[in-house]
């Protein structure tokens, strides 16, 4: 809940400050030299808000557009490419680090549910995709206006969300069957006997699953091209060809999503959660509303995907590792495209990442 307090104020701030500026980065802000007070003093909040990114399972990127637009006069798409970056680092680094070899708490698994991940990752892509679109379309302005609404929605489900898991916490000792839905994925009862068959920790197979929608979405960013990447094929931008290709992509993602749906049902352990078609619905709006806030306004996924999971009745723990694994392929394909674009500005990308990088590993281990 605070991290959404904090960052409906940034948003607010930098709606403000998107009003007042141009599409141009102030010559004193397109490098990281010569510092200045307000420099510093973002450099200190983008430390700040990082630390509270990572308690909350989040990558930091939501943070990191709105301080670069309000501290260091980015425009949005330039925010958004840095914040794309920060958040594939960061999210790689808990990964890697932490999530890659944890249990499950309740069951023979591994803590991240990659049954759940396929499902989210090819309307996120799709959306991602899409949010890239919306550059050419709206302003900078109605773009964190549209990010404001998304916010005060999720934050409301958020602290419901939270009421009724604090209510089943204090509960007398022993799940009820309404309780039995926050075990979540993979989840076993106390007392039950966990699942005796080794599970492995990173299935190969899923993975390779995720890479083959993030490389559809690249080879159609590259049929299409862009003002800085011109298109192979020799596209015109906005022509019937291109949004035919667009047409194409969406059709790809929706026979991914009904596969990756498919794969969850034949999944004993997901007898738990909610996939009927309206919880389906709400996955793909979700997958799809969070794809395009990433890439058109820099807020990662973790402030729409992780309130999602933990509505389907995942465990806190389980959703937050989830949302790191579906950040990792989304932001990469994102980060990719933006610097096909040319958007992303290097010095900041060093500075900031390594400011990431340095801010997970020490929050994590604290």
């Amino acid at each position: 809940l605070w991290l959404y307090l904090a960052l409906l104020f940034l948003v607010i701030a930098s709606i403000c400050e998107a009003k007042n500026s141009s599409d141009t980065i102030p010559t004193d802000y397109k490098t990281i030299l010569p510092l200045n007070w307000l420099k510093i003093c973002g450099y200190i909040f983008f430390i700040l808000f990082m630390v509270l990114a990572v308690i909350g399972g989040l990558g930091g990127g939501a943070f990191c557009v709105q301080i670069l637009i309000i501290f260091f006069k980015f425009d949005v798409i330039h925010s958004s490419a840095i914040s794309n970056t920060v958040i594939t680092l960061s999210c790689l680094v808990q990964y890697l680090g932490f999530y890659l070899m944890e249990k499950h708490p309740h069951a023979n698994a591994p803590i991240t549910d990659y049954s759940i991940a396929i499902l989210l990752l090819p309307m996120t892509l799709f959306g991602a995709k899409c949010g890239l679109l919306a550059y050419r379309i709206f302003s900078s302005s109605s773009l964190m206006l549209f990010l404001t609404l998304v916010l005060i929605v999720f934050s409301v489900l958020t602290i419901m969300k939270g009421v009724n898991f604090l209510k089943q916490n204090r509960a007398p000792l022993g799940l009820t069957q309404a309780e039995s839905r926050v075990v979540g994925s993979f989840g076993t009862l106390p007392g039950e006997e966990q699942m005796p068959e080794p599970v492995s920790i990173f299935p190969i197979g899923k993975f390779f699953y995720a890479m083959l929608m993030m490389i559809i979405i690249l080879l159609a960013d590259l049929l299409q091209g862009s003002k800085h990447t011109p298109s192979i094929l020799s596209i015109t931008s906005c022509s019937a060809l291109f949004f035919i290709i667009f047409g194409i992509i969406l059709v790809i993602s929706a026979l991914f999503t009904a596969l990756s749906y498919n794969i969850v049902k034949q999944d004993g352990s997901h007898i738990n959660l909610n996939l009927n078609w309206w919880g389906l619905t709400k996955i793909i709006l979700v997958a799809f509303v969070s794809g395009f806030l990433l890439s058109s306004t820099g807020v990662g996924g973790g402030m729409t995907i992780n309130p999602l999971l933990l509505q389907m009745g995942v465990l806190p723990e389980v959703a937050a590792a989830t949302t790191v694994f579906v950040l990792i392929i989304t932001t990469l394909t994102s980060s990719l495209l933006f610097i096909a674009h040319g958007n992303l500005i290097v010095s900041y990308f060093i500075i900031l990442n390594i400011f990431g990088i340095i801010t997970t590993i020490g929050t994590r281990l604290g």
